[in-house]
């Protein structure tokens, strides 16, 4: 089973992904910010992880070092309305393996995640 660690501050975008991947059978965990994911993260190894860059506790952008470190086998996407080539170059040279902008496109996001 895929496992998935949605990192979300949005309540609502997060429980329509949260339902479209749960009715895809995928383990779906989700935090709403950078610290949550950690203690998540204590518990729950995923195979992806969808991530917001804007969010309450700091940018996503800090946080992808911290899963390239501790879970390499770890595949990060990237859902974020900040979608300047800037922001796609950053996240292309820290790995993540694919930038999605909002508003929410679950074709792509299922594409991303190979669902």
């Amino acid at each position: 089973m895929v496992r998935l660690l949605l990192i979300e501050d949005e309540n609502d975008s997060a429980q329509l992904i949260l339902s479209f991947f749960k009715k895809k059978g995928l383990d779906v965990k989700r935090a709403s910010g950078l610290n949550e994911a950690r203690e998540l993260l204590k518990e729950f190894t995923p195979d992806y992880v969808l991530l917001d860059l804007n969010l309450p506790d700091g940018s996503g952008f800090e946080f992808i070092p911290y899963l390239n470190d501790r879970y390499p086998d770890c595949k990060v996407v990237i859902n974020s309305a900040y979608d300047t080539d800037e922001e796609k170059e950053r996240a292309k040279s820290l790995g993540v393996i694919s930038f999605i902008s909002k508003p929410l496109n679950f074709s792509r996001l299922s594409e991303a995640i190979g669902v």
